[in-house]
């Protein structure tokens, strides 16, 4: 059994954040942690195994806001014990 602590910024296209972002937010977390809790050790433990992450993150967030609004997303902390 391992613990994941991961922070990340996303950063989106334009200047500012999208409006529809905060009403959504609830949606876009539940995503989210739902997707870092079905990761296992072996799929996060490399930088490929990260790249993929961040991938499947911008995916979810974008398929949430149904527009391709999310730039990149940058791990501020990744902690696997």
């Amino acid at each position: 059994s391992r613990y994941l602590k991961a922070t990340f910024q996303i950063e989106f296209l334009g200047a500012t954040v999208p409006p529809e972002v905060n009403p959504r937010l609830p949606k876009i977390r539940d995503l989210l942690l739902t997707l870092l809790s079905s990761k296992s050790f072996d799929d996060v433990r490399t930088p490929e195994g990260k790249q993929q992450l961040r991938e499947e993150i911008i995916a979810r967030v974008n398929q949430v806001l149904e527009r391709d609004a999310v730039k990149a997303v940058y791990f501020t902390e990744f902690i696997v014990q």
